[in-house]
């Protein structure tokens, strides 16, 4: 029974990558209008497309400092239009210009070997620390958009993605001194682009 059990996850999350690989994420030499979820495009969705598409997306209110709307997709709200086996929620933030400027996808456990492997078959890696323990940190790119995946130690994964014209928006006034490392640039984005989510 229990052996069953973990064939059928097995495959389940082989299945769900097969779907992906197809049509989800895309390979680094694609357009930024193929970076992102297999519902939600960067250079190709707006919030108007978004909502007509995702109808029980809950709005989260409004970034004051970026100017755009924050959006949230549950699993358990949403689980046949905005899947990937094991996601617990996704943030979205459209801007003023209804394009989309931010993702914050979060799973429930530790995906990084699946999600790492995928994202770095698909974009470009600038940056990929798999330490035996402590913190799985990938930084990738695709024309346009910057990607990030990261899993603290016995932690939760996460993958973020934001524009680079909007990141560099974001960096410009930071004093250079008051992040340290990359995973102190990470928690920084996410918190301007989702305050308190």
């Amino acid at each position: 029974q229990y052996l069953w059990g973990s064939i059928m996850s097995i495959g389940n999350v082989l299945s769900v990558l097969l779907l992906l690989s197809s049509s989800c994420f895309f390979s680094g030499s694609l357009s930024a209008a193929e970076t992102g979820t297999l519902t939600v495009r960067f250079g190709h969705t707006t919030e108007d497309t978004f909502k007509a598409r995702h109808p029980d997306a809950i709005n989260r209110g409004f970034n004051e400092n970026l100017k755009g709307t924050i959006y949230q997709i549950s699993y358990q709200v949403s689980p046949d239009s905005f899947h990937f086996d094991g996601m617990k929620n996704a943030f979205i933030l459209f801007g003023q210009n209804k394009n989309l400027m931010a993702i914050h996808i979060q799973f429930d456990g530790d995906y990084s070997g699946i999600v790492g492997a995928f994202l770095a078959k698909k974009y470009t890696a600038v940056i990929n620390k798999k330490p035996l323990i402590g913190t799985r940190y990938m930084e990738l790119y695709n024309k346009g958009v910057s990607i990030y995946m990261r899993t603290r130690l016995f932690s939760n994964t996460s993958v973020f993605y934001i524009t680079i014209d909007e990141k560099n928006k974001i960096l410009e006034n930071t004093p250079t001194n008051s992040i340290s490392d990359e995973n102190e640039l990470l928690d920084f984005l996410i918190e301007q682009c989702f305050p308190k989510l």
